[in-house]
């Protein structure tokens, strides 16, 4: 619903439908820890944003960053700054208080993806009929979809492993190991030793090693133990640091003015089904 109140809104139709899309998968990153745009988009929800267009010399634009967003859900606002502590180009988003609207861990290794199947200590496995625990949660997506690393961190596994297939763990501080199960292929690059950022792409959606669909298995682990990635309270993001505070006032209220100037924010008009979910244990849509 999003997807299309973005990529069909007036106000945009000078911008090239690729970076409309990135806009949605901007709100999405930006705020996925207040809001599932998959399952709790409502009707009356509204959104506003003020992003950067960069104009080259002759005369060709591409986006820049995202400087302020506001979603509405369910009458409750969201609201998320950009601002580059260190000033060199690295930035991330707080809210007015200055507080990481960010954790240190993505929700999702796919922006917008289908859960197919949810963790559990004993699923009906789809393919070998027997039940047994499904230590991470499925994200459904086509092959070839690029697959993101969760968190910051240094790749301590990558190879073939068992009935994961193609399997990617990245080591991040404190205990913490992300996992990535049933890639078709890893991102040139990412090998065991490699450093990572949070974001970044290290592999691609396959069916590797026992899958019945195209999907991600995803496993969070902190100190040897697996969590349920949906239902753990990640580490949250470091606040805007006490020495560029002075800087952040200035940033913070110059860019929440764009968006106190931006006309009536749009609303939209048509809800999914409410009662809508994922399709959570369907062994048809990707379970492994």
């Amino acid at each position: 619903l999003l997807w299309f109140s973005v990529l069909d809104h007036p106000a945009l139709t000078e911008v090239p439908a690729d970076d409309r899309a990135e806009i949605v998968i901007w709100l999405d990153r930006v705020f996925q820890w207040q809001v599932d745009f998959s399952r709790q988009v409502r009707k009356g929800d509204t959104y506003r944003l003020a992003f950067e267009r960069e104009v080259r010399p002759d005369g060709t634009m591409r986006s820049g960053h995202l400087l302020a967003a506001e979603y509405v859900n369910q009458g409750t606002p969201y609201r998320a700054i950009w601002f580059d502590p260190n000033a060199d180009g690295d930035g991330t988003y707080y809210d007015e208080d200055g507080k990481s609207v960010r954790r240190a861990f993505l929700l999702r290794p796919i922006p917008l993806s289908r859960i197919s199947s949810t963790y559990s200590n004993a699923r009906l496995h789809p393919i070998l009929n027997t039940v047994r625990a499904h230590r991470g949660v499925d994200f459904a997506a086509p092959v070839g979809t690029a697959i993101q690393a969760t968190s910051d961190g240094v790749v301590i596994y990558a190879d073939r492993k068992g009935d994961l297939g193609n399997l990617v763990e990245i080591r991040a501080p404190n205990g913490w190991v992300s996992r990535y199960g049933h890639l078709s292929r890893y991102q040139p690059g990412v090998r065991v030793g490699t450093r990572v950022k949070q974001g970044q792409t290290i592999g691609y959606v396959g069916m590797t090693g026992l899958a019945n669909g195209p999907h991600c298995h995803y496993e969070l682990r902190r100190n040897g133990t697996a969590l349920d990635p949906l239902a753990i309270n990640l580490p949250p993001g470091d606040p805007v640091p006490v020495s560029s505070w002075g800087r952040w006032a200035l940033d913070s209220e110059e860019r929440l003015l764009l968006l106190s100037t931006l006309p009536g924010p749009p609303i939209l008009a048509v809800a999914e089904d409410p009662d809508a979910d994922s399709t959570d244990g369907d062994p048809d849509q990707g379970g492994d």
